[in-house]
């Protein structure tokens, strides 16, 4: 079974971390070990929404599967859909 750390870890031709640390102004250790904190949370929210409402969470991987381009990490679309998606899991 892939975990979300899994995944991320594949993004971006491996380069997922790479991108985050650059976006966020840190090393790449100190944005994995942000992101081994999170994801467990964030995937516990993924699955209360799969399971509460499947039609909106298939319209949230839809979003989160457009951002494949790790150069656009930090531009206005991505930190605009960062905050709907958090919205969405969180409210």
């Amino acid at each position: 079974m892939m975990t979300l750390m899994s995944i991320l870890a594949a993004s971006g031709n491996g380069k997922y971390f790479d991108g985050v640390a650059q976006a966020c102004n840190m090393s790449v250790g100190e944005a994995k070990s942000a992101l081994e904190r999170l994801c467990p949370a964030i995937a516990a929210q993924l699955k209360a929404k799969a399971q509460s409402d499947n039609d909106s969470f298939e319209a949230l991987i839809d979003l989160l599967d457009e951002g494949d381009d790790l150069n656009g990490l930090t531009d206005g679309e991505a930190i605009a859909d960062g905050k709907a998606v958090l919205n969405d899991l969180y409210g």
